[in-house]
């Protein structure tokens, strides 16, 4: 077929984006689980029963087994020994002092200056 001038070729129809191009994602179907089914229970025999603890007993426990651990990773602390324990008192002592009487004497420096105004 020959072409002639002033003619025009036949449109495609535009295509349509693919998912893919689109950026959107693909609709994924979700499989859904089997269903168990839930067993009937029936009423237990003398031979099945079983105990409950009271809430008293669950708390106690709760309480021991704390009181245990607690031991147990008070052992494990490296604690310093008395003449450390005393010179680092001292020394908080100390600290607390001299920053006590500094900003006191910032305070009473501050007091005065507010007092000439």
């Amino acid at each position: 077929m020959a072409r002639t001038e002033g003619a025009t070729a036949p449109r495609r129809p535009a295509a349509r984006k693919s998912e893919e191009q689109s950026g959107a994602p693909k609709a994924v179907p979700v499989a859904q689980a089997p269903v168990k089914p839930v067993p009937v229970r029936a009423k237990a025999n003398a031979a099945e029963t079983v105990t409950k603890q009271s809430v008293i007993a669950l708390r106690a426990e709760s309480a021991r087994k704390l009181y245990r651990e607690t031991l147990s990773e008070m052992k494990k602390i490296n604690w310093p020994d008395q003449q450390t324990t005393k010179s680092l008192t001292v020394l908080v002592i100390g600290i607390s002092v001299v920053l006590g009487i500094l900003l006191g004497g910032i305070d009473f420096l501050l007091l005065k200056l507010l007092k000439l105004f």
